[in-house]
């Protein structure tokens, strides 16, 4: 009887082993059992390159157009959040308020800045921004009518210089 209930328990096993190489070779992100998984992407060079023109040029642009253009359409996102590296599953969850998903390839570098972009409280993409980082501030978000513009900073202490960073409209 033992052997008969081990033999059923390893097909069961199987068959959810086979679906979630299924699953995992076809990119899919849901897996089995109910999980969600997200896989951060590299940056995007289109999108790095928007924000360095917005930069040289001292100008300003429509957060959702400047991400449609980078193929992530402003009806396919409502909130854009910035999460400074590194950043663990757990911390991410925490802020975003969705409990069990799976994040991978998260950077692990001081550097880099993970952006994710959310509709109806669900994940849609996120993706790895390097130095220069263009973001919201941790604990806000931006929305697709977001500005981004460029603006002179002071640095230094007493201040003795300005530079040029990167402003996004944020929310809290």
């Amino acid at each position: 009887m033992l052997n008969v209930i081990g033999s059923a328990a390893r097909r069961v096993l199987g068959a959810f082993g086979l679906a979630a190489l299924i699953a995992v070779g076809s990119g899919c992100s849901q897996l089995p059992l109910g999980g969600d998984k997200v896989a951060v992407e590299d940056e995007n060079p289109d999108l790095a390159a928007a924000f360095r023109q917005i930069l040289d040029s001292r100008g300003s642009a429509n957060l959702g157009e400047m991400m449609a253009e980078a193929g992530l359409p402003a009806a396919s996102w409502d909130r854009m959040y910035s999460f400074d590296s590194p950043n663990t599953e757990k911390e991410l969850n925490a802020a975003l308020g969705t409990d069990g998903l799976s994040w991978a390839k998260l950077p692990q570098d001081s550097e880099q800045t993970t952006q994710v972009f959310v509709l109806n409280g669900k994940v849609v993409r996120a993706f790895n921004d390097k130095k220069p980082r263009h973001g919201v501030r941790n604990g806000k978000y931006a929305t697709p009518a977001s500005a981004v513009r460029a603006v002179e900073e002071p640095r230094g202490y007493p201040a003795t210089g300005t530079v040029w960073v990167l402003e996004i409209d944020e929310l809290s």
